[in-house]
């Protein structure tokens, strides 16, 4: 492999722009390496997704694409890619900054639909904890009632309700009237 393992950081590379051609050696010696599929999971991929000219990632995503997209091609069936994030632009864009989109009408798209109940209590009680929120069944109850269970809402409300207590030293736990005003800020 001449790319893979043999940097850690895009800075480390040499000549940086040859790693297309040695990001293309590396999937192809990972091809003959294994007989099955290769998957090649992004998440978060808005995080590359270009909205402006000055994005550095601006021609590098079409490029990617490009070259991703070419190989399954020379190969049908042994790249899959799962690729997932909140904001399915990157898929439903015909062109980026005029260029053609490489990966538009190209993948399944499955939309995530609401949580279950419970579902949304994991993401609110796990992902609270980390961030030193401790929910209280109340604010729980109103967050999911205010989003519906919707993920990518009820993030964003839960990274609200964060906002509304930083700079903090400790754990706090939202109350009914934290997600109400939250809510209505919202």
């Amino acid at each position: 492999l001449r790319l893979f393992g043999r940097h850690e950081l895009f800075t480390e590379v040499v000549a940086p722009e040859h790693v297309w051609e040695l990001f293309d050696h590396d999937i192809r010696v990972l091809m003959s390496l294994q007989p099955g599929p290769i998957v090649i999971m992004l998440d978060e991929i808005e995080r590359i997704f270009p909205t402006d000219s000055g994005s550095t990632w601006a021609k590098d995503f079409v490029r990617l694409w490009q070259l991703l997209r070419g190989i399954d091609q020379e190969t049908p069936g042994r790249l899959k890619f799962v690729i997932s994030g909140t904001n399915p632009r990157c898929v439903e864009d015909h062109a980026i900054l005029g260029v053609d989109n490489p990966i538009y009408n190209y993948f399944t798209i499955s939309y995530l639909g609401p949580l279950k109940e419970s579902e949304g209590v994991e993401l609110l009680s796990s992902y609270g904890r980390r961030m030193g929120l401790n929910w209280s069944a109340n604010a729980m109850r109103r967050a999911l009632a205010d989003t519906g269970g919707h993920p990518a809402i009820l993030r964003t409300y839960a990274s609200m309700m964060h906002r509304r207590f930083t700079p903090r030293d400790k754990p706090v736990t939202p109350s009914h009237d934290d997600a109400q005003d939250v809510a209505r800020d919202f």
